[in-house]
């Protein structure tokens, strides 16, 4: 497979960094995009790519610097992605533009 993924930050845009988390907490804002493609083998053992799949959108990523007590440990980054469109939809939601959602734990990069 294959994949390309970009991130655009544009927290430097918005002055929110109250002084009482600044130590503990840090909140990032990008826009985003991702597309790809898989490789599979078919019934007459050819290898072919799927057709390329792709989504933007924009997220939001909570980094969480410190635990109180436990401040020897990695942080811990949340992440809150809005893909707003998608180039190839599910069978039961078929509009490209909608809202949707992933949470995850830390960045892929």
């Amino acid at each position: 497979g294959a994949a390309v993924n970009a991130e655009l930050d544009f927290d430097g845009l918005f002055k929110f960094h109250p002084k009482i988390f600044a130590n503990t907490f840090h909140l990032d804002s990008y826009f985003f995009g991702d597309a790809g493609t898989i490789s599979y083998v078919s019934s007459n053992d050819e290898v072919n790519f799927s057709f390329p799949r792709a989504d933007a959108g924009i997220g939001f990523a909570l980094t969480i610097k410190k635990f109180w007590v436990l401040d020897n440990i990695k942080p811990l980054v949340i992440r809150f992605d809005i893909p707003f469109f998608l180039n190839s939809t599910p069978y039961d939601s078929p509009q490209h533009f909608q809202f949707r959602y992933v949470v995850g734990i830390n960045r892929a990069f």
